[in-house]
């Protein structure tokens, strides 16, 4: 047994029926890094895994969608889930882009770079409702994964959509995937991203 398997918690059957549900592909993972589930959702090239986060003698899991997608103008968000730190820095201040629908503004903390662009983003109901359904969801575009992973070429940003926990039920992770795929599809039809290949793998 690889010392990976130890560890993943049915991880494996789960991620294998996920990817067939969604005609894509399982990687097994390697000794520290976990299995994936790649597909596409047109010309995007979706990835799915998990990763724990080790600070001070805790242990913080999360499981993720990530995908590369050419950015048309430039728009970058993070969405999370309103708690009571949140709460507390809208008291404060704290930037808090409003959408106009008390249930989701109530639910959700947004801060970006174009509160236009942002407010058309989440202005279609469907996309809301899928959102809210979804527990404790993270979601944000990023120029890059970070000091210590891969750097995207000019032009080309990450989308990421998050949850603090490693999910081991095929339905609730085929819904994160269709709030994944919803969301590059919003892009484009508020002309904030291409509806081409980036031409870049994770």
């Amino acid at each position: 047994m690889k010392l990976h398997n130890i560890f993943t918690d049915n991880r494996e059957p789960v991620y294998r029926q996920l990817a067939e549900r969604l005609r894509g592909r399982f990687k097994e993972g390697k000794t520290f890094s976990s299995d994936t589930v790649v597909a596409r959702s047109g010309p995007w090239e979706i990835v799915l895994d998990e990763y724990t986060v080790h600070a001070n003698n805790v242990h913080v899991p999360y499981t993720r969608l990530r995908a590369p997608f050419l950015n048309k103008d430039g728009m970058r968000f993070a969405l999370s889930r309103e708690g009571f730190f949140q709460r507390l820095g809208k008291r404060f201040g704290l930037q808090d882009i409003q959408i106009g629908d008390k249930a989701f503004d109530d639910h959700f903390l947004i801060k970006g770079n174009d509160k236009t662009q942002i407010k058309r983003l989440f202005g279609d109901a469907e996309f809301r409702q899928l959102l809210l359904d979804l527990p404790d969801l993270e979601m944000s575009v990023k120029d890059d994964e970070g000091l210590f992973s891969k750097t995207y070429p000019k032009g080309v940003d990450l989308l990421l959509v998050q949850r603090q926990e490693h999910l081991r039920d095929v339905e609730t992770l085929e819904r994160f995937y269709a709030a994944f795929a919803m969301t590059l599809n919003r892009m484009v039809q508020i002309d904030s991203a291409y509806e081409s290949d980036p031409g870049f793998r994770i």
